[in-house]
């Protein structure tokens, strides 16, 4: 399965020591890839650890093959984990309780 991710908006929040970003995600005649599997693929474009990387939103509008992706990518792991809701780190398989 392949795709395709471009970046289009990028904030910074010092406050939450964090950068949040809006990227489309282009899966021409496959289907919306995993959270999972959009991590590892920014993992590898920005040279970041998987770890810091939460997918907090994922929109595919219908009939398309592109996805809108909300990405908040931390500092550090500890502060992912006091501030994503816990909710959020299940569905992105952060954490397994």
């Amino acid at each position: 399965m392949s795709f395709a991710i471009k970046k289009i908006k990028e904030f910074s929040n010092p406050l939450l020591r964090r950068k949040e970003y809006l990227f489309a995600i282009i899966h021409d005649g496959e289907p919306t890839p995993s959270r999972v599997r959009i991590r590892e693929e920014l993992s590898k474009l920005l040279g970041i650890s998987r770890d810091l990387i939460v997918v907090r939103k994922l929109k595919t509008e219908f009939g398309t093959n592109t996805s809108y992706a909300t990405v908040h990518i931390y500092e550090s792991k500890d502060d992912l984990l006091s501030i994503e809701p816990k909710h959020i780190l299940k569905r992105d398989e952060i954490i397994s309780e």
